[in-house]
């Protein structure tokens, strides 16, 4: 039996059923909506890519966008936030096309094997330079930085560690204010 390999027009015809879906070379991939912790810290982490943007390094994104990675469609995620640089041509009209600079997801139980194995891996093979996992159960965030054709192992700060990026050197918060509480 043929497998058949998805892309992104067929991601675009499929019926809207309030999910959202990705594609992981050409196979569709469904995420369950995310929990309210999770929306508080992506709150959190999108607050501090406004301010690069307005410090004007470049432009915040989250979802729901889809970033397409590659010319033949078959890779196209919903980070749940992205950054990218003002030096990037990349340029936002209804989807990204190309890998943006830095991506946040923020894991959740039913994503976290998913985010931090087969998109870590898809984010690096397109040439995602910074790619932050944030978990709001753990209180960490996992940094990751390109380092050819893989990441470095992550750096996991917490509490009350620096939480930046190259692309802003002077915009920067603290893991304890990503998951504070409301």
């Amino acid at each position: 039996m043929t497998k058949t390999i998805l892309t992104y027009q067929d991601l675009l015809e499929t019926p809207d059923d309030g999910r959202r879906y990705e594609l992981l070379d050409g196979e569709l991939q469904m995420s369950p909506a995310p929990d309210g912790e999770h929306q508080i810290a992506l709150k959190r982490f999108v607050r501090l890519l406004l301010r690069a943007e307005t410090a004007g390094h470049g432009r915040a994104y989250f979802a729901p966008l889809d970033v397409v990675f590659d010319e033949a469609e078959h890779n196209t995620t919903q980070p749940d936030a992205f950054f990218l640089h003002r030096d990037n041509p990349h340029r936002v009209t209804r989807v990204l096309r190309g890998a943006p600079d830095l991506i946040v997801e923020v894991l959740s139980p039913s994503t976290r094997a998913y985010d931090l194995r087969a998109k870590r891996q898809l984010y690096a093979r397109f040439g995602v330079r910074y790619y932050w996992a944030g978990d709001p159960k753990a209180e960490t965030v996992q940094v990751f930085d390109l380092a050819g054709a893989d990441y470095a192992p992550p750096r996991v700060l917490s509490g009350e560690d620096v939480l930046g990026c190259p692309l802003f050197p002077s915009i920067t918060t603290t893991v304890a204010e990503i998951f504070a509480p409301e």
